[in-house]
């Protein structure tokens, strides 16, 4: 599921081309007749027995939740958090014994690896924490979605 993928079924359903910012910008009138005209109710229909307040907007927060870039400043966060301990791992002591004055020593290829591989798993874990908080937040504004939809259909 993606934002795209949200855009395409409200444009599905009669609400034209949004962008996620109009998206958030959407009345629960303008819901309310959109969703009401795809249950296959007439406007008469839709003015008496559908209210506006029976149609939750999409807060504009919850849409920038669901995109990546959303998550930048926590992953910036966690680089520069971890960078400065990288780079004291492959510069310290350690780091020296471990290359031993041996060209292409095994000992300093180890230990440079492992350095990597904590920085790495560090970066992999923002990376999926902030997929899980994207994942929960479309899953939230499909749940949404689909609640327009139940809501006119029940009138149907």
């Amino acid at each position: 599921m993606s934002i795209q993928q949200l855009m395409a079924q409200l444009q599905g359903m009669g609400f034209g081309n949004l962008s996620s910012q109009q998206m958030g910008g959407l009345s629960q009138s303008t819901i309310m007749q959109e969703a009401g005209q795809q249950a296959g109710l007439t406007p008469s229909q839709i003015s008496d027995m559908l209210t506006p307040q029976m149609f939750q907007t999409l807060n504009p927060k919850l849409l920038e939740s669901a995109s990546m870039g959303a998550y930048s400043p926590l992953f910036q966060q966690k680089q520069g958090s971890m960078t400065g301990g990288l780079m004291q791992q492959l510069q310290g002591k350690p780091m020296r014994q471990a290359h031993g004055g041996f060209a292409g020593s095994g000992g300093a290829k180890y230990a440079q690896q492992q350095a990597r591989d904590v920085y790495g798993q560090g970066m992999q874990d923002v990376l999926t924490q902030a997929m899980g908080a994207k994942t929960q937040s479309l899953g939230t504004l499909q749940d949404i979605i689909n609640q327009w939809q139940d809501t006119a259909q029940q009138f149907v």
